[in-house]
């Protein structure tokens, strides 16, 4: 074989580890920025909704104070808008979460709360009633709204998780590239000893015993066993010199 092509063939060779290798790499890491953002706008559009039902839930107990104050038309108002804003927020949450059964216990829990102030509160026993306010509708009130806090400590847990396993998973996607160093050092030492071994060493040797012939007058009796133009080189000397 040709020195040009054994030198071809090995830079070839390096040259195609580091492209297998730098290409792991980028995939990786294009993977890793897509699970990156998916998790993050998940986990963000999960915590934007739960504290939209949370804020809806409130101004339903401000629209039972009203009622309770015999204010109807403003109750009734805020309460129905309040209760619209929960059930298309929590339309939107089921949809796209899919683990639902946290939203599900929600749901059930929410249809008990509102049944609550669903009845009739003007004009009837309820209006003005602290104790019927206090013992049946603020538990049920505070149920409701522990339950989608504790959803929404759930939804951050799960960020922080998430996030966890992505920064772990990280080094995964940067193996491809300390594995592309190391291959490039171990390819560069055998490439060291490739040139040593079958180009400097062969050089080293023609030289060494032209010296002697031209110096000390030795006969020149060079071997090279590269079967290439090294090995040519080294007979058309000893033809040239009559050995």
């Amino acid at each position: 074989m040709r020195i040009k092509y054994k030198l071809f063939a090995g830079f070839l060779l390096i040259n195609l580890m580091l492209l297998v290798a730098g290409a792991m790499s980028i995939y990786e890491l294009v993977q890793l920025r897509n699970k990156t953002v998916a998790t993050i706008d998940g986990n963000y559009f999960a915590l934007n909704r739960l504290n939209t039902m949370l804020k809806s839930v409130e101004k339903e107990d401000r629209a039972v104070l009203l009622l309770l104050l015999g204010q109807w038309e403003d109750g009734r108002q805020a309460l129905g808008a309040a209760d619209s804003a929960f059930n298309v927020t929590y339309r939107e949450a089921r949809n796209s979460v899919s683990d639902n059964l946290i939203l599900e216990k929600i749901g059930d829990q929410y249809a008990t709360f509102k049944h609550i102030w669903e009845l009739p509160i003007v004009d009837t026993k309820k209006q003005g009633n602290l104790n019927w306010y206090y013992t049946v509708f603020i538990p049920e009130f505070r149920t409701t709204t522990a339950m989608i806090e504790k959803a929404m400590t759930y939804s951050r847990n799960q960020m922080h998780t998430e996030s966890k396993q992505i920064f772990e998973a990280s080094y995964t996607a940067l193996m491809p590239g300390i594995v592309a160093i190391i291959s490039a050092i171990l390819m560069s030492l055998l490439m060291y000893f490739f040139i040593s071994r079958f180009f400097s060493l062969p050089i080293n040797n023609v030289l060494k015993g032209l010296k002697e012939y031209n110096s000390k007058k030795k006969p020149f009796r060079v071997t090279v066993n590269t079967n290439d133009e090294l090995k040519e080189l080294s007979a058309e000397i000893k033809k040239a010199l009559g050995e």
